[in-house]
């Protein structure tokens, strides 16, 4: 199983993702693109086709606020501003609120599992009472 660090550089914490990924989920399938924004301070994630499906997003570490951001943009209007404390034990949990196109704010997390060398789960929860429910999610499988 693969053991990750998070400390301060994108390069070393992040990277495992660097790649293409095809994502399976409940009625569909897409895939993640993972790459280095200039500087290799940044990754940028795009998925999707460049329809209301797809998106792009841009994650890093912020020295300053010690955590890790997620700002993802979907080509429907909808964006999420999500942070996270980085990998423990192969999972990356990550909050904030998400906005529909709309405006209607809503808040959750995005849970990433690393399975194995060449998979990951990605999986959405919603609050729910004193905990989160499941909202969805998918498989990824690394392309070659």
């Amino acid at each position: 199983m693969l053991h990750l660090i998070a400390i301060a550089t994108i390069n070393t914490a992040f990277s495992w993702f660097i790649g293409s990924w095809n994502c399976h989920g409940t009625g569909y399938s897409t895939i993640n693109t993972f790459t280095y924004a200039a500087g290799n301070k940044w990754i940028i994630n795009r998925w999707g086709p460049k329809t209301a499906d797809g998106g792009t997003a841009y994650i890093g570490y912020v020295s300053a606020q010690k955590r890790w951001i997620y700002k993802d943009f979907h080509n429907d209007g909808g964006f999420g501003d999500v942070t996270s404390t980085g990998p423990h034990d192969n999972v990356w949990i990550w909050s904030g609120p998400y906005y529909t196109p709309d405006g209607k704010g809503l808040h959750g997390r995005i849970i990433y599992t690393i399975k194995n060398k060449g998979e990951y789960d990605r999986s959405f929860e919603e609050p729910k009472g004193n905990g989160f429910k499941s909202d969805g999610g998918d498989v990824c499988t690394r392309l070659k």
